[in-house]
């Protein structure tokens, strides 16, 4: 799973925002991406299950770029507990992600295996996303 191996502080505020992507929103390495549409939040366990997606579908030929890690760690306080006693432990890590964001880049591979691919990729994500393509 992925998640961080050494921070300063293990529990961190929440980091939400609605606003676009300014940085990443065109591919820079692959020459097919999934593009996000929707703001929100990725788990780790998302974000590796769509990686396994793309590594099975390609049969290991090509390349696979991830934009992003899930750095953020979302804590929960147990079922039926009174309220105070500090902040609950940490469940889970994911990336923030906002509008915009090319989120993961391939390469090396034909376009017909790509779409196919991507599309399988996309099914695994919570967010709403777009296949892009790079024009030669």
């Amino acid at each position: 799973m992925l998640k961080p191996k050494k921070i300063k502080y293990l529990k961190s505020h929440k980091r939400i925002s609605k606003q676009c992507e300014t940085k990443l929103t065109f591919l820079k390495n692959g020459e097919f991406g999934i593009k996000l549409i929707q703001a929100g939040r990725l788990s780790a366990n998302q974000l590796n299950s769509v990686k396994l997606v793309l590594t099975k579908k390609m049969k290991r030929i090509g390349k696979i770029w991830l934009n992003g890690f899930p750095d953020l760690s979302i804590t929960k306080k147990p079922a039926e507990t009174r309220m105070g006693k500090g902040k609950g432990n940490v469940e889970f890590w994911c990336l923030p992600v906002k509008t915009g964001r090319v989120l993961f880049e391939i390469g090396g591979i034909s376009s017909t295996l790509a779409k196919e691919a991507l599309l399988l990729a996309k099914s695994k994500l919570s967010l709403k996303t777009k296949i892009i393509f790079k024009f030669n």
